[in-house]
């Protein structure tokens, strides 16, 4: 309920405008955790009442965020990565701080920045 309580609160932090169109309808349904239209957004609903009340939907949207996290992570580490690279930073320095990326994701970064085949 916890997370579902944060996505709420960082949907609202998006300032949605409830103009009445399906738009934002359809965004009370994501941002207001005890609304369903099934008439008008019936398999979102049908979706978001799986994840509120099944313990597998739960798991599921669990996954789904930690995931997005590590992807997003992983981004912004090979971003930095490459800002390090392009300012002249070792590689033994880099690979000393940034964790998430493997050998072979820094070594590709590396060449590509330095121009390396």
């Amino acid at each position: 309920m916890q997370e579902l309580q944060k996505v709420q609160e960082i949907v609202q932090q998006l300032n949605i405008i409830d103009d009445g169109t399906d738009i934002a309808e359809l965004m009370h349904i994501f941002t207001d955790i005890n609304v369903y239209d099934f008439e008008k957004f019936p398999k979102v609903s049908k979706r978001k009442k799986q994840f509120k009340t099944n313990e597998g939907g739960k798991n599921e949207v669990c996954d789904l965020v930690e995931n997005y996290a590590r992807e997003r992570a992983k981004k912004e580490a090979a971003d930095s990565a490459k800002k390090f690279f392009e300012n002249g930073v070792s590689y033994e320095v880099v690979r000393a701080s940034i964790t998430l990326l493997s050998d072979e994701e820094l070594q590709k970064i590396y060449k590509k920045v330095n121009n390396i085949k």
